[in-house]
C-alpha cells in the first residue's frame, strides 16, 4: 500500500509482513468501548464513549482563549501507540501526554482494566469485558 500526505509532503510505502502475528481485542464496559490492535510487542489502542460529543467546538473555544464548559470530555478517552509487555499495555505516544510511558491497560482472562486519566489528573480504573463483535 502506498500512502501520500494530504496536509504534508510525504510518501510512505507499507509492506505486509506475512511472518508477523497480529491480534485484535475488543472490549466494553461502564459506557466505554475499546479496541487494541497489536502486532508482536507493539499496538494501537483506542478507548472512548460512543456518545461523546464532538470536540471541535471545545477546541475552537480553546483556540479563542476561552476555557469552555465540558472541557473534561476532551480527556475522556484515549488513542495511543503502545508497547505491550505481557499483559500490560504501556502508552508510548498518546493523545493525552500524561499517559506516555505509563501502563494504560491491563489484560486478564475476563477482559481489561483501563487506567484512565481524568481531566483533574486523577486516575480511575475502568473494568471492561470482552466484546463478541
Amino acid at each position: 500500500m502506498l500512502e501520500r500526505g494530504v496536509l504534508a509532503d510525504y510518501t510512505e510505502l507499507w509492506v505486509q509482513n506475512a511472518q508477523s502475528t497480529s491480534q485484535v481485542l475488543r472490549f466494553h464496559g461502564a459506557d466505554y468501548h475499546g479496541v487494541l490492535v497489536s502486532c508482536g510487542a507493539m499496538g494501537v489502542l483506542a478507548v472512548g464513549r460512543q456518545d461523546k460529543p464532538a470536540s471541535r467546538p471545545l477546541v475552537a473555544a480553546l483556540a479563542a482563549g476561552q476555557i469552555p464548559d465540558g472541557i473534561g470530555v476532551l480527556f475522556d478517552g484515549l488513542h495511543a501507540l503502545c508497547d505491550i509487555d505481557g499483559n500490560t499495555v504501556i502508552a508510548s505516544s498518546a493523545t493525552d501526554p500524561r499517559t506516555e510511558g505509563m501502563p494504560v491497560l491491563s489484560i486478564n482472562e475476563d477482559g481489561v482494566t483501563w487506567h484512565a486519566k481524568q481531566f483533574e489528573s486523577m486516575e480511575k480504573r475502568v473494568k471492561m469485558f470482552w466484546s463478541q463483535h
